[in-house]
């Protein structure tokens, strides 16, 4: 399978308030300003995630995606906030 994602872009992402510690990350689509999110769920004890996420082997559970030429931290942070509270994974 070819990789959609440029070699060398991709962003670290993570939400480390009121005693999580939780971290996802962004590849870059080749050619084209989105970013998509992924979130292994492994690495942490009592998370799950909803079963409409599709999981992408290497990759982790996609959560969606992101319009930016250069994603920056905080932007990807902010989108990982949002869907930890979305699927209730947080407060």
């Amino acid at each position: 399978m070819k990789n959609i994602y440029e070699q060398h872009q991709h962003a670290h992402l993570g939400y480390y308030e009121n005693g999580y510690d939780l971290e996802a990350i962004g590849y870059k689509k080749e050619g084209i300003d989105e970013w998509d999110i992924f979130f292994e769920p492994k690495h942490y004890k009592n998370i799950s995630i909803p079963q409409n996420f599709p999981y992408v082997p290497d990759y982790g559970y996609k959560l969606g995606v992101v319009y930016a030429n250069d994603l920056s931290f905080e932007e990807g942070s902010a989108f990982l906030e949002k869907w930890l509270r979305d699927v209730e994974l947080i407060d």
